[in-house]
């Protein structure tokens, strides 16, 4: 898109054997699945709106299908806790010095907590803010507020996820 952004497009599809695949239930445990195929497509947009103001999205549809298994029953359903599309859309201030401020809208689609696809969870949208200060030299402060506004959801049936949260560190490299 000339100077002023860049799109990309991306087409995959693994086929992956012995899967070991997380299982929900009382307690958790994990299961093998005979063979998982995934096709999916993922569509990432950045642009450049000003000097120093940029906005991005990405968007990926997924389709991770059981295609086969000692359990027949499960055949051809979608893989749980792995078959959600996701969308993320962002805006951003980033100076050539590293100073880097964002926003970003997060969501998932709902998806599948077991392979007979009969359970499902909600999909769910969150909002971030990102910050970056550079303190000098190799040295920057780092500072994220997920899930601004307390978004209530659960990613495990039963279990909420972490409402509001917030992280603050120094990184440093050499």
């Amino acid at each position: 898109m000339g100077d002023i952004g860049l799109l990309r497009l991306t087409l995959f599809s693994n086929t992956i054997s012995d899967l070991i695949n997380f299982k929900s239930g009382s307690p958790s445990t994990y299961e093998n699945i005979g063979k998982v195929r995934t096709l999916g497509l993922e569509a990432a947009l950045n642009v450049q709106l000003a000097r120093n103001f940029y906005a991005f999205a990405n968007y990926t549809l997924n389709d991770p299908r059981i295609v086969s298994d000692r359990n027949p029953d499960i055949e051809d359903n979608r893989l749980s806790f792995r078959n959600a599309d996701s969308l993320n859309f962002g805006l951003a201030y980033e100076t050539p010095g590293g100073l880097y401020t964002g926003i970003i809208l997060r969501h998932l689609s709902s998806y599948f907590v077991n392979n007979t696809n009969t359970e499902s969870l909600p999909g769910y949208t969150t909002v971030d803010l990102k910050l970056r200060i550079p303190l000098g030299g190799n040295v920057v402060f780092n500072g994220n507020l997920d899930n601004l506004f307390d978004e209530q959801y659960e990613q495990y049936p039963g279990f909420p996820a972490v409402g509001r949260s917030f992280r603050l560190g120094i990184s440093a490299t050499f």
